[in-house]
């Protein structure tokens, strides 16, 4: 009799555990904490203790019976796979492939290339990717992890201002360097050369303070300032570094105010990491933008045809911005990496985040 009631139970917490664990855990590859809170969570715990304490009574209980044996098994097998599964995945994300297939074949190339998965959902969640064009920025909001709204502005601090209830906004992804250095050059854009592979001249280095200093800007020509950066680092300063010298002193003096949460981010990282190894086509080729808006597409952020204002803004800007808002989703719930993962004394503030 107890033995029918135990089984009652047993399997009463299977489909409990099944209808909770695999449809939601599984089928939508969510952490285990963005999925359940605190309280749902022990309550599943308690079921999974108490589940696999049922097998142990059954196996303990028919070992005098091969029939019984086998039965046991039997019935504790699915308990036992579940209770795999969740530990799998609540303890080694890392284990699961990202939502939906690589474009290309995926063969990592190192640790730091391996594929990474989706982060969790977090409905209601506000990031924003910021990207530098043309017109001035442009940006691309998510909620939820899901495509908002887009924004251009001329200066960035307007871009933000235009934002509703900008306040709320958890996180904010800008490709533009955040930080220099005093000397030498910057140990995270020469992590990110690395990291993106063939597309390293995308990255570019950004020489030390010295160089960016504001009362010469707009009275040094790129000569000058190429030969000063020799005379500091040894090494030259190209065109497209020096190019951004107006872009760079205005999110680097929006970050000194501190009134928005800026991240550091770089848009080649980002999907070099969305696609597991880095990209082999240049973000300006049609192969390039395609793979570069399905990949965004696969990882749950699908571009509308029609963007407003925004939609004058370069394509290859418009989805720069929006693997900018994916690296800020993962910032925001503390899913993201950086680089360099050990940095030397007196660059402990500077990293890019993907």
């Amino acid at each position: 009799m107890s033995f029918c009631v135990s089984s009652v139970v047993a399997a009463a917490c299977r489909r409990r555990l099944d209808r909770l664990l695999i449809r939601r855990l599984v089928g939508s590859r969510e952490p285990l904490e963005d999925v359940f809170p605190p309280r749902q969570r022990r309550s599943i715990i308690g079921q999974i203790t108490f589940s696999l304490g049922h097998l142990a009574d059954m196996l303990h209980s028919s070992t005098s019976c091969r029939c019984g044996y086998v039965l046991g098994v039997v019935q504790g097998a699915p308990v036992l796979l579940i209770a795999i599964s969740i530990a799998v995945r609540w303890w080694r994300p890392d284990r699961w492939s990202p939502r939906g297939a690589p474009l290309q074949n995926y063969r990592p190339e190192s640790p730091s290339t391996t594929a990474l998965r989706g982060v969790g959902i977090i409905i209601g969640m506000r990031v924003i990717g910021v990207d530098a064009c043309v017109l001035g920025w442009v940006a691309i909001e998510l909620r939820g992890g899901e495509f908002a709204a887009a924004h251009v502005a001329d200066r960035l601090t307007r871009l933000l201002s235009v934002v509703d209830d900008v306040q709320n906004v958890h996180a904010v992804g800008i490709d533009m360097p955040l930080g220099l250095v005093e000397t030498g050059w910057r140990e995270a854009d020469l992590a990110a050369q690395s990291f993106v592979g063939a597309r390293r001249r995308s990255v570019f280095r950004v020489p030390p303070r010295a160089i960016w200093k504001q009362d010469v800007w707009h009275k040094d020509s790129w000569e000058q300032a190429n030969q000063r950066c020799r005379q500091i680092t040894g090494q030259g300063l190209s065109r497209q570094a020096w190019g951004l010298r107006d872009k760079l002193g205005e999110a680097n003096q929006c970050m000194t105010i501190g009134q928005y949460p800026l991240h550091e981010v770089h848009p080649e990282v980002s999907f070099a990491a969305m696609n597991g190894r880095p990209l082999e086509h240049r973000k300006i080729s049609w192969t390039g933008q395609m793979v570069r808006r399905a990949l965004l597409a696969r990882h749950g952020i699908q571009i509308p045809d029609q963007l407003g204002a925004a939609g004058n803004a370069g394509p290859d800007d418009v989805l720069d911005a929006a693997a900018a808002a994916w690296s800020a989703h993962r910032i925001a719930t503390g899913h993201a990496s950086r680089l360099p993962t050990k940095v030397s004394p007196g660059q402990e503030h500077i990293s890019i985040q993907y």
